[in-house]
């Protein structure tokens, strides 16, 4: 399943491999924090435990058009 998650990450927290979270299905749409910790399977060494939903170390807020 493919989601929508602009400047988001998955990090696994032992291994350190970071993925971009919309192919992992996440999907993340005018989101307010900065961190999320849930458990899940690290596509990279198979291992079960802790990974982290991050903002892109590089992500830059970028104002849309004013509403009117």
């Amino acid at each position: 399943m493919k989601g929508y998650a602009p400047d988001w990450r998955v990090r696994h927290r032992k291994c350190g491999e970071s993925v971009d979270a919309a192919s992992r299905g996440h999907v993340r749409v005018t989101a307010r924090s900065l961190k999320k910790f849930y458990l899940g399977r690290c596509g990279a060494c198979g291992e079960f435990g802790w990974l982290i939903l991050e903002r892109d170390p590089n992500w830059r807020f970028t104002p849309g058009p004013p509403d009117r």
